[in-house]
């Protein structure tokens, strides 16, 4: 089939898919009740009535479209009580290893993230030798700056080895650096998450970001520096959070970026947070967090009945809350970098969220570079 084909096909299927789910929710709702504010105005009665069979139906949803959870129920809970509070609450986060990876049955979603994958391939074998180049020169720029760093240096010192030749200097300049100190380089250690926006806007652009990924994740390895690589959605009020790589796994778990799919919503401050927090508990001195993104937070949740609502994740209210998240993860001492792949007219946007420490890639050939000034510059400051 041509793309345009599978395009149509995928169109339907998700039209029925989403016919179903709505008569679904007819089936078990609820006549709606309503009270009076003392502002007069008729106010929806509060639904804390949760109805269990309709929140494990959703979860189950979620499931068969993203795969099986790595946590268990106890884990799930603990991590949804502790980072969806204030915009975020009523959230659910969903930590996966991906539909290819735990599939719950080889359903249609399986299918078409099957389709995904080898579109992402193909697009890396067309595009072999740039991106090969762009792993080599973005992998030696790193290893380039870690030899330098763990070099030894040699500085003038009023205490250590004495220096026969600046003895003339006693008595006739007040020069009393006598000596030279060896000085060991600074801590070199470091570790780096990558995060990767997979909502429906970056769909046009699937096997370009899946690429980005890979490029960074394979110099990071080639350079051996510890890194994960999560892709971030929202769906049906779950933050998904889809796990490529982690920070130990072998260099070959690489090629499951490539498994990168652009779907649903995107609740950024949401994924930040929970990133941000189990990188804070890495046990290196220092922390990078690269973000791919589109700068364009967006999660508009629809309200399903029998389950709690999260606020709508739109506009302003997103913005500020993604840079916030970003200015926490900062003062934390985690160094935050954007690396925008969208539109021109949403540059504002990232730069409002990332200050200046964010890059406008408009070519993959630019990549490693843009990246790796970026990198460089951190590991020459830390």
């Amino acid at each position: 089939m041509t793309d345009e084909q599978m395009e149509d096909i995928i169109q339907k299927y998700l039209s029925n898919l989403k016919k179903k789910m709505m008569s679904l929710d007819i089936r078990n709702k609820k006549k709606k009740r309503f009270y009076f504010s003392p502002e007069n105005e008729e106010v929806p009665e509060s639904s804390e009535n949760i109805n269990p069979q309709a929140v494990r139906r959703i979860r189950e949803y979620v499931e068969l479209n993203y795969g099986k959870s790595y946590l268990s129920e106890s884990e799930q809970a603990r991590v949804n009580r502790k980072f969806c509070t204030g915009i975020h609450k009523n959230c659910n986060l969903y930590l996966t290893d991906g539909i290819l990876q735990s599939p719950v049955i080889k359903n249609n979603q399986y299918r078409f993230s099957q389709l995904q994958f080898e579109k992402n391939k193909a697009y890396y074998g067309n595009n072999h030798w740039i991106i090969k180049r762009n792993i080599s020169v973005l992998a030696e720029s790193l290893k380039r700056a870690f030899i330098i760093r763990k070099d030894d240096f040699v500085s003038r010192s009023d205490a250590g080895q004495l220096v026969p030749e600046r003895l003339w200097k006693i008595g006739r300049t007040d020069d009393d650096k006598l000596f030279n100190r060896k000085k060991r380089a600074e801590d070199s250690e470091f570790v780096i998450d990558v995060l990767i926006d997979s909502s429906g806007s970056q769909a046009d652009r699937q096997a370009q970001v899946a690429a980005q990924g890979y490029i960074i994740s394979e110099a990071l390895s080639q350079a051996g520096i510890p890194h994960r690589v999560t892709g971030y959605c929202a769906f049906w009020g779950y933050t998904v959070l889809q796990r490529f790589r982690d920070y130990e796994d072998p260099r070959e778990t690489n090629e499951r970026i490539f498994q990168f799919r652009a779907y649903a919503n995107n609740r950024d401050g949401l994924a930040l947070k929970t990133v941000g927090s189990s990188l804070m508990e890495r046990p290196e001195k220092n922390k990078i967090l690269i973000v791919l993104s589109d700068g364009k937070p967006c999660d508009m949740s629809i309200q399903r009945p029998g389950t709690r609502q999260p606020k709508i994740y739109d506009g302003e209210k997103a913005v500020k809350d993604t840079a916030y998240e970003v200015r926490r993860a900062r003062n934390q001492g985690i160094f935050v970098i954007g690396i925008f792949a969208g539109n021109e007219e949403e540059l504002s946007v990232e730069k409002r969220i990332y200050g200046k420490d964010f890059a406008y890639i408009r070519n993959i050939s630019d990549f490693s570079r843009m990246v790796g000034t970026f990198l460089r510059r951190q590991i020459d400051m830390e």
